[in-house]
Order: structure tokens, then sequence, then C-alpha cells
């Protein structure tokens, strides 16, 4: 009895004597492989002193999620090149987390622990062999630099590089500033921007305004001004120099097929990037050489009045080092004759050249006949419009009609006996996008074939408004006006596919402003359109107290104003591009005159002194 009571007495002194070499609170050594009772060898883990973590970043599972702390583990690349993942656990909790190394480093990783916590960390390599370290929480460490991209003294540094700094923890926001974290070309400060790409603040990425000179040397500025959210400096500043590739350039090979040669101007112009147009003599073509690789914009101009481009004037080409990449326009050019614009007067359509001489009426007048909406095939040798009249009892219908340019066989296309109006050609002139309007329930676009009268096809379903349809010169969407958001107020402009699909708003808002008559520019870059402030009289064609005639970008973006204007009807594009005739009102119960405004706002004046809805032929 005395003898087991003085091995218990030995056992419980050499305890004391352990623990007291042990202080709580200080980080432990460790070893690879299942760590014995007493720890002597340090592992090389980054280990944070326990971080305040918000809620919502809280991680693992219910249990875990009670803890409101966060210890972060982490290692330099190169620290542990023969292992591939890593899985960290908290010994009291049992919460686990695994990742994967990079480049034989761990980017921290974030584990619900406490001050002296026990952390283990098995690692693993690809061949499923493991070595097993444990540490302890430290009660205060200062930040570490993790690692950096790019890595100190890489060369060949692509030009498109975004400078990144991983940190052993997460870092205050307040010092992570231009002064503390730069980029440096000699004494030069490289301009750009500096933000967090981590939740948790542990990784700071700097992107450059524009692209790094190629063979150049930089070097990426850490001072000790960062601090992590304790106030705790880093624990060493950092210089990180490296050096980017040599610039290695691509070119462009332009070709030009020009049609009608005989009328077309004596050179074409290039631009790139929206750089110095450079003349381009009509039927040759063109190198543009020294261009870095990736996208850029290539803009063909200096077209007159009689040339037109096949497709966008304005394309996004790839350039690839080493190589020529050819981008080709297809114009073509004829002799002109005076332009002329359809346009309705008094109901009737009537046809005149822009200084309103050459004066022809197309439709024939009736009783209780009221014609509208001329719209040109893009042949210009056929005119669609809408006319309405009153049946055997008094009720107004209205119909889609085509004629040929002079007024002669018009022909009725529509079968429904409802109000179909605002007609709009597909760039290949085979169908038809019209507005119809159904009593007390709405109105909708729909589709049908120029060739022959048939059953239209509905494109639009919205239990709204829908008309003004516009369909944009490479066919592929149609553009038009509806009230579908907040039905009587406010009409907003939408855009859809021919087939029906990828429907979506183009611009919206605010209430009582209504977007009317949207019309594509001849190279589908920009739309025009009426802008009113008031719910417009659809008697009288007025839009007041205020309207505008607006252009916007193809994507409803940078909308501007042109001029104020009191009327309510379809606009026209000149054909090349560079004006948009409207019309206007003086006052209320004036006579409407179709006036012409440049794109820049300026030489505002009268085209024809009667008449509304013009319609310049293509």
């Amino acid at each position: 009895m005395i003898v087991r009571t003085r091995r218990r007495c030995l056992s419980l002194l050499l305890a004391a004597v352990a623990g007291a070499c042990t202080r709580a609170g200080e980080p432990t050594a460790t070893v690879p492989g299942t760590p014995p009772p007493s720890l002597a060898v340090a592992a090389p883990f980054l280990v944070s002193n326990p971080v305040a973590a918000p809620a919502e970043a809280r991680v693992g599972s219910a249990t875990a999620s009670l803890i409101d702390e966060r210890v972060y583990i982490a290692a330099p690349p190169g620290t542990y090149p023969d292992f591939v993942s890593a899985s960290v656990r908290v010994v009291r909790t049992g919460f686990t987390a695994v990742a994967n190394l990079l480049d034989g480093g761990l980017d921290p990783v974030a584990v619900p622990a406490r001050l002296g916590d026990t952390i283990t960390v098995e690692l693993r390599r690809a061949a499923g062999s493991s070595a097993t370290y444990q540490m302890l929480v430290p009660r205060n460490r200062a930040p570490v630099i993790v690692r950096t991209v790019p890595p100190r003294s890489k060369r060949d540094v692509p030009l498109n590089t975004r400078v990144m700094v991983v940190f052993s923890e997460p870092i205050d926001p307040n010092s992570l500033t231009a002064q503390s974290v730069s980029l440096r070309a000699g004494n030069v400060i490289v301009p750009g921007t500096l933000a967090f790409t981590s939740p948790d603040q542990t990784t700071a990425e700097f992107v450059p305004i524009g692209t790094l000179q190629g063979s150049t040397d930089y070097e990426l500025v850490i001072t000790n001004n960062v601090t992590d959210r304790d106030g705790n400096a880093l624990d060493s500043p950092l210089r990180v120099p490296f050096t980017t590739e040599a610039v290695r350039f691509g070119e462009l090979a332009i070709t030009v097929n020009v049609a009608g040669i005989e009328f077309a101007p004596s050179s074409f112009t290039v631009s790139v990037d929206g750089g110095t147009p450079r003349a381009l003599v009509a039927g040759t073509n063109a190198n543009v050489a020294e261009l870095a690789p990736g996208l850029h914009s290539v803009a063909f101009g200096g077209l007159n009045a009689n040339c037109a481009v096949i497709g966008p004037a304005t394309r996004s080409v790839a350039v690839v080092i080493g190589q020529a990449t050819t981008v080709s326009w297809d114009i073509t050019c004829a002799q002109t004759t005076p332009r002329q614009l359809a346009f309705v007067r008094d109901g009737e359509i009537y046809l005149a050249n822009m200084d309103g001489t050459g004066l022809v009426r197309l439709t024939i007048p009736q009783p209780q006949v009221s014609n509208s909406d001329p719209a040109w095939s893009p042949d210009g040798k056929r005119l669609a419009y809408s006319r309405a009249a009153s049946d055997s009892v008094g009720r107004e219908r209205s119909d889609i009609y085509i004629m040929n340019a002079d007024g002669s066989n018009q022909v009725r296309l529509t079968t429904e006996r409802r109000y179909n109006n605002s007609p709009t050609w597909s760039p290949d002139g085979e169908y038809l996008a019209f507005r119809v309007h159904r009593d007390f329930i709405g109105s909708d676009i729909y589709l049908t074939s120029t060739a022959t009268a048939s059953v239209a096809t509905r494109l639009t379903m919205s239990p709204g408004g829908e008309g003004d349809p516009s369909w944009s010169p490479d066919g592929s969407r149609i553009a038009y006006s509806s009230d579908a958001i907040a039905f009587d107020y406010l009409s907003d402009l939408f855009v859809i596919s021919p087939d029906g699909s990828g429907e979506r708003t183009l611009i919206t808002g605010p209430f009582f402003r209504f977007h009317m008559h949207p019309e594509w520019s001849p190279n589908g870059q920009q739309l025009a359109m009426v802008v009113c402030d008031q719910s417009p009289d659809p008697q009288s064609y007025l839009c007041f107290p205020s309207s505008a005639i607006t252009v916007a970008n193809a994507d409803g973006t940078g909308v501007r104003t042109l001029v104020p204007s009191t009327g309510d009807s379809k606009l026209s594009w000149s054909r090349d591009g560079q004006g948009i005739a409207f019309a206007k009102r003086p006052c209320l119960n004036c006579t409407p005159s179709i006036r012409f405004v440049r794109l820049d706002g300026t030489g505002e004046g009268v085209l024809i002194a009667n008449g509304h809805s013009p319609a310049f032929r293509p």
C-alpha cells in the first residue's frame, strides 16, 4: 500500500514538471508522423493567432459555427514539394478542412479554433503516403507574405498580368493603400487599382491600368505599413522584382472588295482602336503591322452617298502573334439619283425628293380610308404601309398593304380583322414584323411573309401593349416599345430575336416616360427613338408637354438627346447614318413638318413643310 502511494506521487510530480515546461498559449514544437505527447521539433507552418470572424464568414459544422474565432494555417511555395494536399484538423472539436497544395505551398486555410488549441496537419503525397504535423495556436503573431504573383525574379511575365499578394491571415483594409502596396518601373509608380479578391481579405490584387510594357523590369513593393486586424505590422517588408516578356506583334491584312468602283470615292479610311484614320485607296489592299496580340477594334469609313458597306462597318478582330489576320469589307457603289423619302400627309402616302421637289401621291384617296406608316423594302422597290378603313357597321380596322415604289400593285397582306400597323421589313425582304392590336386586350408583335397573304405568327406574348417594331440591319433582332412593366405609366424599349427567343429590356423607366418608335442606324450600332414625358395622343401624333429625338447605343447605353420634338411618329435614318428625319409641330394645332438633324445635334432644318412619318428610300 505504501509502495503504490509513492509511485502515484512520483507520477504526479513528473506530470507537473512537464506541464511547467510547456506554457499555455505558446507555439508547440511538431514532428512528422503521429505526434508524440512531447513535441520538440517546430513544423514549418505559418499559424496565425485567433482572428475574430464575422457571423456570415463562420465555417464548418453546427458545433464549429459556435466558435467566433478562426485560425489560419499556411506555408510558402516550395515548403513541401513532395506533397499534393493537406488535411487541417482542430483536435478539440474535430473540425477538418482539406485543401490542395500549390507548388509545394499552402494558401491560408481557415479553421475555427481558440488560443492554445492543438492543430494537426496531415500532408498527403500523390502516391498516398502521408506525414503529420502538430502545433498549438499562438497568442500573437505578425502577418507574413505567403506568396506573390509573379514570384520573385520571374522573367517573361505576360503583359496582361494581374499582380497578386497572398497574406498569412486577414489584413486590415485600411492598411491596404497605394502607399503600402505599389508596382514600380524604376522610379515610376504604375497606376492601377488595388483590392481584396478573397472574402476573408487574405488575398489582394493589383490590376494595372492597361497592359505592362514589354521587356521591362518591374518591382512589387510591399511595406510594413500593411497590418493585420489586430494592428500587427507585416513581419517583414518585401520587394519582388520581375521582368516582362518581350513584345511580339501581329498584323492585319485589310482587303476591300468594291462593286461599282467607278462611283466610289478616291479613297476609304480604316482606323484601329480609335486611332488616326489611315487612307485606303479604293480597290487596293493594305497591311497594318506591329499590333499587340488580342482583340482590336477596326473601323471602316470614308463612304460617300454612292456607296454602302455590307455588314458592320466596325468589327472586333483577334490579332495573333507572328501572323497576318485578314479582315475584309465588301463595298457596293452605284450612281445615285436624288434622295427620296416617303411620308404621310392628310392620310395619304407621298413620295418626294429630300428638298421637297418631285412630289408624287402614291395612294388613292377613298372615303373613310386613311394610310400611314410607310416602310421601304431593303431594295427600295416596294413600300409596306398600314391602311385603316371602316367596315359596313362603322367599325374601323387596319391592315398591312404592300405596293410598288410608284404606287402600283397595292396588295393587302394581313388577314386578321384587327388593327394592324407599323410594318418593318426583314433585311432579306422576305418577312414583315408589325403591330397587331386586339380590342381591349392589348397588342403584340407579329410576323408574316411578304410573298402572299397568310396567317401571321405571334412573336411577343406580353399582356401589355407592344408596338413600333424595327428590324436590325443584320436581321438578328427586332426592337420594339412595350408598356408591359407598368402598362399605361411608361413605355420601355425591348429587343427580341425573330424566332421569339432572347427577349430582354433595352431601355427602361422612369415612370411617365415613353420610349417609342425605335429605329436602327444603317450600321446597326445605334438606335434612334422618340422619348415623351407624357402619354402621347394617338389621334394627333402629338407628344406634349415635352418630347425629344434621342439616340442610344445598340445595347441601350449612352442615351443622348439630339433635338426637342413634339411629334409622335416614326423616324428615319439617312442612308449614310449621319442624320435623322422626324416630325415636329411648332404648336398644338399647327401642321406637322418633317425636319432633319445631324447626329451631333446641329443642322436642324425643314425637309417637307406638311407631313409626318418619314421613310428614306434605300
